[in-house]
């Protein structure tokens, strides 16, 4: 079961865009590997603690593509 709340989100969001930024030009392109960030998060069940870490590399994997 995920972790991922609305807090969480919130926490984390602005975050994780500065980083899909930091990979992308595109604005849009930049919403939709934020997205799929989350939608892999929502899918994954890993360890809160751990969550940085993990949407960083979902972020790296889906951003070079």
């Amino acid at each position: 079961m995920s972790t991922l709340d609305l807090e969480t989100i919130l926490s984390q969001d602005d975050w994780l865009r500065r980083m899909a930024r930091s990979l992308l030009q595109d604005p849009h392109a930049v919403d939709d590997l934020v997205q799929e960030a989350w939608l892999a998060d929502l899918q994954g069940g890993h360890a809160a603690r751990e969550k940085r870490s993990w949407l960083s590399t979902v972020l790296f994997r889906a951003g070079s593509k």
